[in-house]
């Protein structure tokens, strides 16, 4: 009988097809909206007009584990504010590699769409389409079996695969005084990963199969000005995400930047996930062109799962720069 790590705790040696979640969990989820929505607009627009953003963020889960799942991602966004008529062009990409075990997904992706506003920075309706391609992998010679004498059921393979984004949202500055002024609400819609797929790994000893289903994603936060200098803010922030045959699942989030250099944050899912969060913004005080913040979030399962799981914790910088406005 096969033993196999903690990447496969949902059952190779149990069934011939597992069924994975379309996209890893994030902690700091504004941070990568863009990566569940590519028509998104990210909060360094909407703050502070900043038309290009680039990212990377590390995030570890079930740290009492080894080989527990781990994520990687680089991401690039920019708005084309000068263009002209009322189609501005939003483009960008991303790189995502997820690693658990001896299981593993990278993709590269590539996004096109446009905002259709007179001025962006007053608001709009965007709509994206990305495009990439993803690998899936099974590495072998990461199974432990029980038995010496135990032959392995999966060798090392991969497999290429395509994959398609849909995305819109909407995105608008309240004016005219009062409680409201100036405040951004945003909201969006989006399928990230189109294609259903079923990646199967063909051995000696049978065939297993990774299973992906599509998933809907809704989300939506407000920015509130607590202050007339509009320096420091608060974002309350919801997702939603469905699957067919599975519990929906809703994350609210809370973020205070109570002054121009520091933030906190916290949040709770339906999941009986929890997470708090801070972070640092640096800028022309320490000499950059654009703004750099670096988070970090800390983050406990509610759950009785997580006297198995542990905790988790994520790390994420975001480098803004440009207003060719």
């Amino acid at each position: 009988m096969i033993r196999i790590t903690l990447s496969l705790v949902f059952g190779l040696t149990m069934c011939n097809c597992v069924v994975g979640q379309q996209l890893p969990m994030f902690t700091q989820t504004q941070d990568h909206i863009g990566l569940l929505n590519p028509a998104a607009v990210n909060n360094d627009f909407l703050l502070y007009e900043q038309n290009m953003s680039a990212s990377a963020s590390y995030h570890r889960q079930w740290l009492g584990f080894e080989n527990a799942p781990q994520t990687q991602t680089l991401r690039f966004d920019y708005i084309n504010q000068n263009a002209g008529g009322n189609f501005k062009l939003l483009t960008g990409g991303h790189i995502i590699n997820d690693q658990t075990g001896p299981t593993g997904t990278t993709g590269i992706y590539g996004k096109i769409g446009a905002v259709m506003s007179e001025d962006p920075t007053y608001g709009g309706f965007a709509a994206a389409l990305s495009v990439g391609i993803s690998q899936y992998r099974v590495d072998g010679s990461k199974f432990r079996a029980r038995d010496l004498n135990d032959v392995l059921a999966v060798g090392s393979q991969s497999k290429v695969m395509p994959d398609v984004g849909l995305g819109v949202s909407y995105f608008k500055k309240m004016s005219g005084g009062g409680f409201f002024d100036d405040d951004w609400f945003n909201a969006g819609l989006s399928v990230p990963q189109v294609l259903g797929i079923n990646v199967a790994y063909k051995t000696d000893n049978g065939q297993y199969s990774i299973k992906r289903t599509q998933h809907i994603y809704a989300h939506g936060s407000w920015i509130h000005y607590t202050d007339s200098d509009r320096e420091s803010f608060l974002q309350p922030s919801v997702i939603v995400r469905y699957a067919p045959n599975a519990p929906l699942n809703t994350d609210f989030n809370l973020r205070y930047q109570f002054n121009p250099a520091f933030y906190l944050g916290t949040g709770a899912a339906t999941s009986g996930m929890y997470h708090a969060e801070m972070g640092v913004n640096l800028g022309e005080n320490v000499g950059l062109l654009g703004a750099l913040r670096i988070g970090y979030a800390f983050e406990y399962a509610l759950s009785n799962f997580a006297a198995y799981t542990g905790s988790g914790h994520e790390i994420n910088f975001v480098y803004s720069f440009g207003n060719d406005k």
